[in-house]
């Protein structure tokens, strides 16, 4: 009997949304763009983590290890040799690694062994013939390439191909096609041997890094023997150190994804709450028939579920289509300030649905409980006294103003008590919007009673548009609330962005102080990389009217096992002409500099550390000697997020 009654419950609940089809829409398309964006947000944040260790293990194979050098400028190819013959480590690859352009666009070419190819490489990966690897050896500067590049480049082997590194025009001969059915992870890579790539590239007797397989003991064995300049490394550090750099570019696209979540819940509540409206008479008349108030309860949070499960999987569908265009975007970003992505394939992992829909169901549920309790309280007496809805909802709105009040308050003493952690200052954020929406139906309440006092003497329609708001702000109130938080978060996005342009454009004009610029770019010409010949300097040197010449290189810096961008800087100019700086006396701490007794820290560096002014730290050098650095200065800075440190040459 209790079964055919709620199914008879479930049945009315059918008729009403075929009558109120649009409401029926309307409320699945605000659960399906809530539940989109965050699904979508969750696979474009793991597909670009993916593509990243995709890029930077495709030729890891079985390495466990990598020795690299503590500077960008790699290290004798002597080491190799001796880790062979003096030490006995016979599971190693040597590679050779750079950038180079092809018709524009950027491409990477990696120098290997292919005697220790199976290191490196899975097995289908270099299922060629004997006489590719015979040209491969014995022909200059031959390559390999997968079948999709050669496609996109229109190659076959034996083709030749023109390419650029930095500034230097050379040419390639494609001795074979690598198939492989994952070769979406070898596009944009070139494979030649060490000699070739070190030709290429301008390496020579040079290597990047050695590939090893080794055990934990033959590791910390290894760790002792290897030169200061070198660095032992397992094989899924630098994907880990990129998930590091990364967390809060995700963590603000997770924290927008919620809040679109959020937005959607108010939709929700709105929409259940008209549909109780609505149905007044009905819940009335199914109670004199003997339902019980918790069955109409039970109802309305089946109604919701069952909206939630439509939402949900349109969402699910609508955030994949989604996922596809955000995630361009994503690694675009990752790439221009992070680090390279080679690679953007999607991963749709079940998890991430299956974590969207739950939240999407739990997120209706507790949105419809308030609508469901106060379905469950109709009784026939009141059916047709709507304005007891609004006599409780006006008692209970000092309570809500009270809690809302409440509710910011202890949000800004979170962003005081953890200033510094992302998570806690979003966490802050969202309770500091649900306690403004708990304020919102009294701020509506006393902005109307504002409006009717400065028109004294307006129009009837105008009074009347003021205490239908007014009569009915149970109703009004939260659609009012859903669109306030949506605009305000276009306003404070829009707001943060143009600050953050103007912030930048006043830096850039302090920071570029000099009239030209001479660097070496990258194999695509986006972005500064590599030396400059030493000649550049002489013939700078020859030409009249220069007034002074400052020159620069860039490099990294270990601290603390990171890798932090190293400036070392030969100003021309006696002061600090360039530099913003946020901290210090300007005058004594920039002689300071010039002496080479301090050096000077970005503001973010000096954030992420909690440094300041006369503090010290350690950093290994470039014969790995550990340093003791003093903190002359902090300048502000925009071109690493990590930070960077500044020394004199």
């Amino acid at each position: 009997m209790v079964k055919a009654i709620h199914w008879s419950l479930l049945k009315t609940s059918v008729r009403f949304f075929i009558k109120h089809p649009w409401q029926l829409w309307l409320t699945i398309l605000s659960i399906a763009l809530g539940s989109a964006v965050m699904i979508a947000v969750d696979i474009a944040n793991e597909s670009a983590k993916q593509s990243f260790a995709d890029s930077v293990d495709k030729l890891s194979g079985q390495a466990t290890h990598y020795l690299i050098s503590s500077t960008d400028q790699g290290f004798k190819e002597t080491l190799y040799t001796q880790l062979r013959i003096e030490w006995g480590y016979r599971d190693i690859a040597p590679v050779v690694e750079g950038k180079l352009a092809i018709k524009g666009l950027q491409y990477q070419l990696i120098g290997i062994d292919p005697f220790a190819l199976s290191l490196l490489l899975s097995q289908q990966s270099h299922a060629l013939n004997k006489q590719s690897w015979f040209d491969l050896l014995t022909r200059k500067n031959a390559a390999l390439i997968t079948g999709h590049t050669a496609d996109l480049l229109n190659l076959s082997p034996r083709s030749k191909l023109k390419i650029r590194v930095n500034t230097i025009q050379k040419e390639l001969a494609i001795t074979g096609i690598l198939n492989n059915p994952e070769q979406s992870v070898y596009d944009n890579l070139l494979i030649t041997d060490i000699a070739s790539a070190q030709d290429l590239l301008n390496k020579y007797g040079k290597l990047d890094r050695i590939a090893l397989t080794l055990n934990p003991q033959q590791a910390t064995k290894l760790s002792q023997l290897i030169p200061g300049s070198v660095r032992l490394i397992p094989s899924s550090t630098r994907s880990h150190t990129l998930e590091q750099m990364t967390a809060a570019f995700r963590t603000n696209l997770t924290a927008m994804s919620l809040l679109a979540m959020l937005v959607g819940c108010f939709l929700v509540y709105n929409t259940m709450t008209f549909s109780v409206l609505q149905r007044r008479q009905q819940f009335a008349i199914e109670r004199m028939l003997g339902i019980t108030g918790q069955q109409i309860f039970m109802q309305m949070l089946t109604e919701a579920l069952l909206l939630a499960v439509l939402g949900g999987v349109s969402g699910i569908v609508l955030g994949i289509v989604l996922s596809k265009y955000l995630l361009s975007l994503v690694t675009r970003t990752i790439h221009d300030v992070y680090a390279e992505i080679t690679t953007s394939l999607l991963h749709i992992e079940p998890v991430f649905l299956i974590k969207g829909l739950g939240l999407t169901m739990i997120a209706v549920l507790l949105a419809t409980l308030a609508p469901a309790i106060e379905a469950a309280r109709i009784s026939p007496v009141s059916v047709h006294r709507v304005s007891g809805l609004e006599q409780r909802n006006q008692r209970i709105m000092p309570m809500l103003m009270f809690a809302g009040l409440l509710l910011i308050a202890f949000s800004f003493l979170l962003l005081y008590l953890f200033s510094r952690h992302l998570v806690a200052g979003f966490g802050a954020l969202f309770i500091l919007v649900i306690g403004y929406s708990l304020m919102m139906p009294g701020l509506i309440k006393l902005l109307l009673q504002l409006l009717g006092r400065l028109f004294a003497f307006p129009s009837t329609i105008f009074k009347l548009a003021l205490r239908g708001i007014s009569s009915s702000l149970s109703r009004t109130s939260l659609a009012i609330t859903a669109l306030a938080i949506a605009v305000s978060t276009t306003v404070g996005v829009g707001i943060m962005t143009t600050s953050f342009r103007h912030t930048l454009a006043e830096w850039l004009d302090i920071t570029l102080q000099n009239d030209l610029y001479i660097s070496s770019t990258n194999a695509d010409g986006s972005k500064v990389e590599g030396n400059l010949e030493t000649f550049w300097l002489t013939e700078v040197n020859k030409l009249s009217g220069i007034s002074a010449i400052s020159t620069g290189k860039t490099s990294q810096l270990q601290i603390n096992n990171q890798s932090i961008a190293l400036l070392v800087l030969n100003p021309g100019q006696s002061k600090s002409k360039g530099f913003h700086l946020l901290d210090g006396d300007s005058s004594r701490q920039w002689q300071r500099y010039l002496n080479g007794e301090v050096a000077l820290i970005s503001e973010p560096y000096a954030y992420h550390q909690q440094l300041s002014v006369g503090d010290h730290f350690q950093a290994l050098n470039n014969e790995g000697t550990t340093v003791d650095i003093e903190v002359g200065a902090i300048f502000q800075d925009y071109s690493s997020s990590q930070g960077m440190i500044v020394v004199h040459r």
